[in-house]
């Protein structure tokens, strides 16, 4: 047969393995017990960056503590679907984006292998449409920098970290 049980809190908010048994009256416990390793609670503080393409395949760097090495974890994107993850640090982590078919708000939380949620917090993710360009203006800059360039084009969204990159060179962009 099969049941579940919730595992109750515990004082100490530290990495633990405890002992696991089963009883029918509470009296008479099972012979065997089995090892349940106790951790405390992922927390994610940060999701970088929080936008992205509807293409997918985005790295997302997730930051926060108590990412354990010692199991599977996923990134769930809501409706979007899951990703594995790869472990960086116990307090660092990245996947990839699933991709969408059209853009999309999704709310980010983490999960072991065969469990439920295991973050209380869930970050935003704003999924954007592919951006195309179709025309800069002008198409001629001088050396020292500084020069205006207009770009045509879709896609584009107003957000704090649209950027242009000239030649490698990042530069923060405004919307107009």
């Amino acid at each position: 047969g099969r049941f579940v049980c919730f595992t109750p809190p515990y004082p100490r908010d530290e990495y633990q393995e405890i002992f696991v048994e089963v009883s029918s009256n509470m009296v008479d416990w099972s012979a065997k017990k089995l090892v349940l390793k106790k951790t405390p609670q992922p927390v994610i503080t940060s999701i970088t960056p929080d936008s992205g393409s509807v293409k997918g395949g985005l790295p997302l760097i997730i930051s926060g503590e108590n990412f354990f090495h010692e199991s599977v974890i996923w990134c769930d994107f809501g409706p979007a679907g899951s990703t594995q993850a790869r472990w960086l640090s116990t307090n660092k982590i990245t996947c990839l984006t699933p991709s969408v078919t059209f853009p999309t708000d999704v709310l980010v939380s983490l999960r072991y292998e065969g469990s439920e949620k295991i973050t209380d917090v869930n970050y935003p993710f704003m999924y954007y449409r592919d951006i195309s360009i179709t025309s800069a203006s002008p198409m001629r800059g001088f050396v020292t920098g500084g020069t205006i360039v207009e770009i045509s084009g879709s896609g584009f969204i107003g957000t704090s970290t649209m950027s242009c990159s000239f030649g490698g060179y990042q530069v923060f962009a405004r919307f107009v």
